[in-house]
């Protein structure tokens, strides 16, 4: 798959790391209302649904989970990532934009997200920027973060 493809050029991993496994993907896309998205280089986004990604510049993988911490149902981002040349040029406000309407559309009035902030400080600073909260500080850097879908 191209976007397993453009996830390890971008986050690196290896045969051990199950964000590389196609068989994770699949797995996971076959949870309730699972969701894959992509953008183009010309900024629209794609399902993976309508064929097999064309230059991808960013994707998200997005589906419903429940967070003990949370007390209810939420559209979980399990992954998203950007090309650097694509970084700065709304790819993450249009992917954002789909998945919000993809959880209010399933009934999910909560979006979550879980990063590294030391690792990922652009990608944190930006959750942060756009009003995601933080609600839990997990072991090895991790926080889980949620915003209501608008």
């Amino acid at each position: 798959l191209p976007l397993i493809q453009l996830y390890h050029d971008i986050f690196g991993g290896d045969s051990d790391d199950p964000h590389c496994s196609p068989d994770e993907w699949t797995h996971r896309l076959k949870r309730p209302h699972a969701t894959l998205i992509y953008t183009t280089p010309s900024l629209s986004v794609k399902k993976l649904q309508e064929g097999p990604p064309c230059d991808p510049q960013g994707f998200m993988f997005a589906y419903q989970t429940r967070h003990e911490e949370i007390g209810h149902d939420t559209c979980h981002i399990w992954l998203a990532g950007f090309a650097p040349s694509a970084r700065g040029h709304g790819h993450f406000a249009l992917m954002m934009r789909e998945i919000n309407d993809v959880a209010r559309r399933a009934g999910i009035a909560t979006l979550s997200v879980c990063t590294y902030p030391l690792r990922f400080s652009r990608m944190y600073t930006l959750l942060k920027k756009t009003g995601w909260q933080e609600r839990k500080h997990m072991e090895g850097g991790k926080i889980l973060l949620t915003k209501d879908t608008t």
